[in-house]
């Protein structure tokens, strides 16, 4: 049985460009994001930092679980995740902007 290029790399690819868009977004957000938040400059710059520092933190972690584990499960249970993720944070946006707010003051 013949894998087609699609499946094997285009998938991951395409994963990995759709987080990178995620995290582009941000950007030209700032404003609305600190308005919405009344966070001053200084939150919000933790905020956007801990996106970057969870990245670090799972980068070597998940490259282990790859090296542990069959990598196109975990690819799939990343995406998972990740999906789950962006779901549950767009039906709550209110209510953790709040706890998330209240964690920094």
């Amino acid at each position: 049985m013949r894998r087609s290029g699609f499946g094997v790399i285009g998938a991951p690819v395409m994963f990995i460009g759709v987080f990178q868009l995620m995290e582009t977004m941000l950007s030209p957000a700032i404003p609305l994001i600190q308005r919405d938040l009344a966070a001053s400059p200084g939150e919000l710059a933790w905020i956007f930092t801990s996106s970057l520092i969870s990245s670090a933190i799972a980068t070597p972690i998940v490259g282990r679980l790859a090296d542990m584990y069959d990598k196109r499960t975990l690819l799939l249970t990343l995406m998972a995740i990740s999906s789950a993720g962006v779901l549950i944070s767009r039906r709550q946006a209110g209510r953790l902007r709040r706890r998330a707010l209240a964690c920094l003051r």
